[in-house]
């Protein structure tokens, strides 16, 4: 029930982007290349919502999980129909790359506010963006991200699910 697409994840469909191939492949980009680059790639870009428009999903709870470097709110953009849908839980690695663009900083709290969801940390704590901002401030230069976050549909079945002990 896998397959494979050979494609970026991001805000639009079929356009073509460099992807800066990292020596450790943890640090591969779209956004930026602030590593030892062992070669740029180009590479077709596609929507969330593109990539499962054909399946029927509606049994099913739907999660998205990013960590793409910086590429994360583009892929929020690009899957807005689904989510407004369907209401998934979002796991997300915030970083440096994210948090240093104003815009996606306005987008995330856009975001949060219109489709009325909540920030949760791996304790199940609900965090506000002024909380996330702090810790990105915190970091040192050698670090780049504050781990995963979980953004949650507030009062929903999944919210419900989250936070039941385990």
């Amino acid at each position: 029930n896998i397959s494979f697409n050979n494609k970026a994840i991001s805000d639009e469909d079929d356009n073509e982007v460099v992807f800066y191939e990292s020596d450790n492949d943890w640090e591969s980009s779209l956004t930026h290349s602030n590593f030892s680059s062992s070669k740029m790639t180009k590479i077709d870009t596609c929507k969330i919502d593109t990539l499962v428009k054909n399946y029927n999903l509606r049994e099913y709870m739907l999660f998205i999980k990013l960590d793409i470097e910086g590429n994360e709110i583009k892929a929020i953009q690009g899957g807005s129909k689904i989510i407004k849908e369907f209401s998934p839980i979002i796991i997300i690695e915030f970083s440096k790359f994210i948090f240093d663009n104003q815009e996606n900083i306005n987008f995330l709290n856009d975001f949060l506010i219109n489709y009325n969801y909540q920030i949760y940390d791996t304790n199940k704590k609900a965090i506000n963006m002024s909380e996330i901002i702090t810790r990105i401030n915190k970091l040192t230069k050698r670090h780049k991200t504050i781990g995963n976050y979980y953004l949650i549909k507030k009062n929903s079945r999944e919210l419900k699910l989250f936070q039941m002990n385990d």
